[in-house]
């Protein structure tokens, strides 16, 4: 449910910001933007934005086989008490808990870059 999330709002802005390319240079990752205009959305944006085609489709196309694993894997094992009779407030810490770990992996890729 997450990685589709993702999955449509990744597709969505980037391939807007194919079409309108002022609207990629207002999202992307600058530093100076940042520092001197207060820009921080900037931390966030920058991640839902690809160069070209072919580097949106291998990371959606990452995204979509990691990110179901994932999903499969640690929902049941780390987000519910009882994995065979799930609360609502399971289904609701698990969806805060798989956001928050979507936004740490996207923000971690700021400091990969030198």
């Amino acid at each position: 449910m997450v990685t589709t999330t993702f999955l449509i709002f990744i597709l969505g802005v980037s391939l807007y910001c194919f079409y309108d390319r002022t609207v990629m240079y207002k999202y992307l990752f600058h530093p100076y933007s940042i520092k001197r205009n207060n820009e921080h959305y900037r931390f966030l944006t920058h991640a839902f934005i690809h160069g070209d085609t072919m580097h949106l489709f291998l990371n959606v196309f990452s995204l979509w086989m990691f990110g179901y694993a994932v999903e499969d894997v640690y929902y049941v094992e780390l987000f519910l008490q009882d994995p065979y009779n799930p609360t609502e407030e399971d289904r609701i810490h698990a969806i805060k808990m798989a956001k928050l770990a979507y936004i740490g992996l996207f923000t971690g890729g700021i400091y990969a870059h030198p």
